[in-house]
């Protein structure tokens, strides 16, 4: 017989009141068989020999056992006779990892069985497990469904807030007309708001579809709830197409500022070097060595030649000026 030892991070069977009973490893094999409550398992999908006990003791189908091991699914929901398949995306709010990094959630659900699976921490888990201690958890299978999908809605507004304030933060500075080195941030705002799309589009449609399934294991204020949630990340998605649209228009204003700057920078060595085009033939022409040059004999020659100069460059000037060059 296979042992899920080392893959139960939490089990639980639920009283129907919020609370329930928490389980040791060596208490699932009974409680699986019995079924006397709805059961939660929560086990680290990495640990060895997972696969096998989910198909000898919790009699998961061999096809489910291998899409809920999949190393990279994207959230999606699908029904499996009277049980279902559900893939669902977190933040990753872990200490040192990067919130856009997705954390995937899997879930086997029957109408007396939950188990949920993870590589790495999830902290809508945790206040799962958290509720179930004080007594405040999900009565049945469909309520614990509806609040992890919640839960893991929850933990991405702050981020979300985060990045729409950082793209407000952006556009106060491009008002300003500032210097680019403060839009260094702009590309990996972008990149974000991308990832996190990619994923919770998918989720919008696996969390209504849930909604919408006939499973009995879903009361009203269980759909209630699950449409309350895909509403909320639909507004996510379309929040970050926002991002994602003034983050575009950000990248376009700022190559236009900093094509107009170097536009004004040409210009004005334009402007400058065409008014010392005609002294630089003046005096490449009076600097010539050749005899003949007038000049060469009179203490007064430099100073005549520095006013004749003076006036070439301001009547330069009043033709720039007239011509609306400068």
């Amino acid at each position: 017989m296979t042992d899920v030892q080392h893959a139960l991070i939490h089990a639980w069977t639920l009283s129907g009141d919020g609370g329930g009973r928490r389980l040791e490893a060596a208490d699932l094999a009974r409680a699986l068989h019995d079924r006397a409550a709805p059961l939660w398992l929560h086990l680290d999908r990495s640990a060895p020999g997972l696969a096998a006990w989910l198909t000898e003791v919790a009699a998961v189908p061999e096809a489910a056992v291998r899409a809920l091991l999949a190393e990279d699914t994207r959230p999606r929901f699908e029904p499996w006779g009277e049980a279902a398949l559900v893939n669902l995306r977190g933040v990753n709010l872990n200490p040192g990892a990067s919130p856009e990094d997705m954390l995937s959630l899997r879930l086997w659900v029957t109408d007396s069985l939950v188990i949920s699976f993870r590589r790495y921490p999830i902290m809508a888990v945790r206040d799962m497990d958290a509720r179930l201690e004080s007594g405040h958890g999900p009565c049945g299978v469909g309520q614990f469904v509806a609040m992890v999908a919640e839960g893991l809605t929850a933990r991405m507004a702050p981020f979300l807030s985060t990045i729409d304030d950082e793209i407000e933060a952006l556009e106060d500075l491009l008002e300003a007309r500032e210097q680019a080195d403060g839009f260094t941030s702009l590309r990996p705002t972008r990149r974000r708001a991308g990832i996190l799309r990619r994923f919770l589009s998918p989720q919008q449609s696996a969390v209504a579809r849930i909604a919408e399934t006939p499973a009995g294991w879903l009361t009203d204020t269980d759909r209630i709830s699950l449409r309350q949630t895909a509403d909320d990340v639909l507004r996510f998605v379309e929040d970050l197409d926002s991002v994602r649209e003034r983050a575009t228009f950000l990248m376009d204003a700022l190559d236009q500022q900093q094509a107009e700057r170097t536009n004004r920078t040409m210009y004005l060595l334009t402007v400058v070097a065409g008014i010392f085009l005609p002294l630089g033939f003046l005096t490449g022409l009076l600097g010539i060595n050749v005899g003949g040059m007038p000049g060469t004999d009179s203490d007064a020659a430099f100073w005549i030649v520095c006013g004749l100069l003076t006036v070439v460059v301001m009547l330069e000037v009043l033709i720039f000026r007239r011509k609306r060059w400068i």
